[in-house]
């Protein structure tokens, strides 16, 4: 067991120095965005804790299923298994529940508790084998996929923006608002194949555009019909919700292009730093896109021409 958690460790090691990052500095700026990224949520909402909960419980169900958990039981025992899977995660839910206490979000830690050791001990079947019908099967696999795997986010986006107008609570629309293009963001994260990317027949300048055009298509899938009932029950902020709609494809575009500067890898620490120095300045955004799209153009010229 203790080899298993030092091969994770160094993996996690391996990965940071892939992104160019010193491991002491990774693992402080990983710990003060957790802070910063929850103390902004809890600011934002007083539904904070049910967005809390719910972000915790879908870490955990990724680690219940099953073809890795019959990997882990080929590996080791029925005892030294269900301890793997205790401390993994107890390690997911720690900082979580520490941040629930320093809240005062007792009630909810405590309820944690038995959700904790039920995911610890079940698994479920592979996920994958599991067909959700979604609106995107005529775009290429960005949202396809991510539309699979995150599809609780707009579940719980939902739930606040008729939340936001059960209550005439115009921030918690604007933050339900916001999810969906969190979604559309995470749809981004993670890299193709090399060979997706080389089997287009354009120019670099090309790509980027194409894939541009399919995400701000398949966001707007999802922020128009958003967009426009916030603007049915709080007309008198139109021009935020417009403000809202516009900064939302910027970002997205952002991501993109931050995607294909990092490519074949995955998006890095430094390029996470200045994504999240725009979030608290916006203006910068215009630079952040500018050095993405430059970079990415570089990156793009190995596979495309």
């Amino acid at each position: 067991m203790k080899f298993y958690f030092w091969l994770q460790y160094q993996r996690f090691l391996r990965k940071l120095h892939e992104w160019g990052v010193h491991p002491l500095v990774g693992i402080v700026v990983m710990v003060l965005a957790f802070g910063a990224l929850s103390t902004f949520l809890f600011y934002k909402t007083t539904y904070a804790i049910w967005i809390y909960i719910a972000l915790l419980i879908s870490i955990w169900l990724t680690n219940i299923e099953k073809i890795r958990n019959e990997q882990l039981k080929l590996m080791f025992n029925q005892g030294i298994y269900t301890k793997i899977r205790l401390i993994e995660n107890a390690l997911v839910g720690i900082p979580f529940i520490i941040f629930m206490i320093f809240k005062q979000e007792f009630l909810a830690a405590i309820l944690l508790i038995p959700i904790f050791v039920l995911m610890s001990i079940f698994t479920v079947g592979n996920p994958t084998s599991l067909v959700i019908p979604t609106p995107f099967k005529r775009f290429p696999f960005e949202f396809v996929v991510g539309f699979r795997k995150n599809f609780w986010l707009i579940l719980i986006a939902l739930f606040l923006l008729f939340k936001s107008v059960s209550v005439h609570n115009f921030n918690l629309g604007i933050f339900s608002f916001a999810i969906i293009y969190l979604f559309g963001m995470s749809c981004y994260l993670q890299p193709e194949k090399e060979v997706f990317v080389w089997m287009f027949s354009r120019s670099p300048k090309a790509f980027l555009l194409h894939k541009l055009e399919t995400a701000m298509m398949c966001i707007s899938m999802l922020a128009i019909p958003f967009a426009a009932l916030l603007m049915l029950f709080f007309f008198e902020n139109v021009f935020i919700i417009l403000g809202a709609f516009l900064i939302g494809y910027i970002f997205l575009a952002a991501v993109v292009l931050g995607k294909y500067a990092a490519f074949p890898n995955e998006m890095n620490i430094p390029q996470g730093i200045l994504f999240s120095m725009s979030i608290t300045f916006p203006p910068m955004i215009l630079v952040t896109i500018y050095l993405f799209y430059t970079k990415a153009i570089q990156k793009l010229h190995k596979y495309l021409s």
